[in-house]
């Protein structure tokens, strides 16, 4: 491990001795026939479960080829460690990286709110510089700040607002903190995947992104997602991440899924929510009472002084829609189906016409 990655690691960590499977140890040239090692019954249930009795890889190996590939291999699998979605890559990198009631994490809010989450549960101080009006980060006040945070988490395309971070920006802001880990998520990047930070990973070693499967590939329900970061940083975390986090039936459909982007419904189901989205912001865009956001993402936002009147309407019609922490005048909406689409329109419509008959 070298000295650069050493800075960042807690104190208490740098000679964690890391929980490894027999199997794990083996040189991965080696094969067995027999597995006496693990514990496992050797006999399963009935069903379709043949082989759910053995315990999955530590790291579903081909699924981290396959990921290599959808990426255009601008990495490779030794930069990607597979984690049960990216939150728990965010919660991951926290307890690794930051001293509780000493090290300070950095966010730029309105944004994601698990970073905060994670960040309290570890007892780990949030500092909240504001996006501007335009929710950009404002880099020269950025700047202006004198304290230098463990972890700065950067979410782009940023959830709630929609809007791409510049890579410029985000460049500036990995080499004016140097000695800070600075955090992409990228949830959202496969709906405008040119703009992801991922080259700049072999620029600089202070950067991680993160990634799911949750948002562009539909698999919100099984709980897949990645860090990608240089070699050092995936080998330490490694040593951190549970022996056996991805269920097989986990990796499995998400293999299936990655291998077959290119001939299953996976662009077409882009391409409708892009016309979905249009849909919305069309229909919207004469109404007074409310503006819509350009986005790079599956969502909108909506701001509105009477949004939280329109949560709640909607609410009464059986539509649920984001209500946005800390400012009363947003509104977050998930581009749905077209059917979805047209019924919260409907709604919003309605609502608002009854708004300007009682004024």
């Amino acid at each position: 491990m070298n000295d650069n990655l050493n800075k960042f690691i807690r104190k208490h960590l740098l000679d964690l001795v890391p929980y490894e499977s027999a199997r794990n140890i083996m040189n991965e040239s080696q094969s067995t026939d027999i597995n006496l090692d693990a514990n496992e019954n050797p006999y399963s249930i009935s069903g379709d479960f043949s082989y759910m009795n053995r315990y999955p890889e530590p790291q579903p190996q081909n699924l981290i080829l396959e990921y290599a590939a959808y990426n255009q291999n601008k990495i490779n699998k030794d930069n990607i460690l597979v984690t049960r979605g990216a939150d728990e890559g965010i919660e991951i990198i926290i307890k690794s990286f930051c001293e509780p009631q000493i090290d300070k994490v950095m966010t730029f809010p309105p944004t994601y709110g698990m970073y905060e989450v994670s960040s309290k549960l570890n007892n780990v101080q949030v500092i909240q510089i504001p996006l501007d009006k335009n929710f950009e980060i404002n880099v020269d006040l950025l700047f202006k700040h004198n304290e230098v945070p463990k972890l700065i988490f950067i979410c782009n395309p940023n959830n709630p607002t929609g809007n791409l971070i510049s890579r410029k920006t985000i460049e500036k802001i990995i080499s004016h903190f140097n000695d800070s880990l600075i955090v992409v998520d990228e949830a959202y990047i496969d709906f405008n995947f040119k703009n992801t930070s991922l080259d700049l990973i072999k620029k600089y070693n202070n950067l991680i992104i993160l990634r799911t499967l949750s948002k562009a590939f539909s698999l919100a329900g099984i709980r897949c997602g990645f860090i990608i970061s240089n070699l050092q940083m995936i080998n330490f975390l490694k040593k951190v991440i549970a022996p056996y986090p991805i269920p097989l039936p986990v990796s499995q459909i998400a293999l299936n899924a990655l291998s077959n982007y290119k001939t299953n419904n996976y662009n077409q189901n882009l391409i409708l929510l892009e016309k979905n989205k249009k849909f919305i912001f069309e229909s919207l865009a004469s109404q007074n009472e409310i503006v819509c956001y350009q986005s790079d993402t599956n969502f909108i936002l909506i701001k509105s002084k009477n949004a939280q009147e329109i949560y709640k309407y909607m609410v009464a019609n059986k539509i649920i829609t984001r209500l946005i922490k800390h400012y009363s005048d947003y509104l977050r909406v998930t581009v749905g189906s077209e059917h979805e689409c047209k019924s919260f329109v409907h709604n919003i419509k309605i609502f608002l016409e009854k708004l300007k008959n009682e004024n």
